[in-house]
């Protein structure tokens, strides 16, 4: 199951492999891997058997992670053959992915918090080594912010000290917090968007990053939106020269510095051309399959 996974882990999870059985203090981490659009280490475990706490085991790894920074990026620079400092990586975004053939109920309950840095994957095999990987929960799309989940600020005393400060330093972003910097009409804009999307592709996952909101098919991202105060700002992860934009309201950002994924980018700043873009995006969607 390690094998496969580490030798599949751009097509499986959109990750970049560093190392396997790395140690650090007492632990030894499975796969150590980088996810590149995050900036940011992603540690691994497998489980074969039902263990009895994902999260105690997750927050103790991240925290040893957090608390030993330099060990990982001298891994890191030995992988790339290039020296990186601890402020190139983005440890807010570290998180720890669990990979078993099964979850218990209560496991899958206890990572169910705002903020949780910890994801359960379900894998599953099928002859000829050919495996599948599903996140548990990772099907909804609606609005990350949801009232019904607890925060993981309430388990937090239950840590210990060391603990509670190292996981402190991990954020994560909502969705509606993007959308509160856009005035009332940039809101609608976008809330407008995101709806024709999702009617589109039925299977995204939406998650929300920083500086902008993702839109995700099989960990792969397709559309990146910022929100400004009055603007909406799209990139569509495809080369330039594929999008089908007859005219011409896409700009090429290949080799401009911008925040999302891909090539291509369109700001928004009213619904004048909402219907036009719309079809250039509907056309971008069909492709992926």
């Amino acid at each position: 199951m390690q094998t496969l996974c580490e030798q599949n882990l751009t097509l499986l999870l959109s990750l970049e492999f560093i190392a396997t059985e790395f140690s650090v203090a007492d632990y030894r981490i499975d796969t150590l891997a980088y996810d590149k659009e995050a900036n940011a280490f992603v540690l691994i475990e497998y489980k074969n058997t039902k263990i009895n706490s994902v999260v105690d085991q997750g927050i103790s790894y991240l925290a040893t992670m957090l608390n030993n920074k330099a060990h990982f990026i001298l891994k890191f620079s030995q992988m790339k053959k290039k020296i990186f400092d601890i402020l190139d990586i983005n440890w807010e975004a570290s998180k720890v992915i669990f990979i078993s053939p099964h979850f218990t109920t209560y496991q899958e309950g206890a990572v169910n918090y705002q903020g949780m840095p910890i994801e359960l994957w379900k894998i599953k095999n099928f002859a000829n080594s050919t495996i599948s990987l599903e996140q548990i929960g990772a099907k909804s799309t609606k609005n990350i912010k949801a009232t019904n989940s607890a925060n993981i600020n309430e388990i937090l005393p239950q840590l210990s000290s060391s603990m509670e400060n190292s996981i402190k330093e991990i954020k994560t972003y909502f969705e509606d917090d993007l959308v509160s910097f856009g005035n009332a009409e940039i809101q609608d804009l976008y809330t407008n968007l995101r709806e024709f999307i999702l009617l589109e592709k039925e299977d995204l996952t939406v998650k929300a990053t920083k500086l902008y909101v993702g839109f995700y098919k099989n960990r792969t991202p397709l559309l990146s939106i910022q929100i400004q105060n009055k603007a909406v700002v799209i990139w569509v992860n495809e080369k330039f020269k594929n999008i089908n934009d007859p005219n011409g309201l896409f700009r090429d950002v290949t080799k401009i510095g911008h925040y999302g994924n891909g090539d291509s980018e369109i700001k928004i700043t009213d619904e004048s051309n909402i219907g036009y873009i719309q079809d250039v995006l509907r056309k971008f969607l069909a492709s992926k399959g």
